[in-house]
């Protein structure tokens, strides 16, 4: 199952999945910009089906206020954690 975290380090140049965790900024990512935003916006609703808004995510900050976001759109709850089996 894909997981929100390989998302961010495939499309996100320079994120390194050891050291995000669910408080983590999303801006704190190394590579984070405007533009890899709406890359990752994009791949996010191809991957797993969900419309997303820029109001769904005006307020979110940190990965696991992205993971909330999703979980309300159905994601499943094996593709929102931080690591494999947790």
């Amino acid at each position: 199952m894909n997981t929100v975290l390989n998302v961010i380090v495939t499309v996100i140049a320079g994120a390194d999945a050891a050291s995000i965790q669910y408080d983590t900024a999303l801006k704190s990512i190394p590579g984070w910009d405007s533009m890899t935003a709406v890359t990752f916006l994009i791949t996010l609703e191809d991957d797993f089906a969900v419309d997303l808004s820029d109001l769904d995510l005006s307020h979110v900050a940190t990965f696991s206020q992205l993971c909330e976001v999703l979980r309300n759109r159905g994601v499943p709850e094996g593709a929102l954690s931080s690591r494999n089996g947790s």
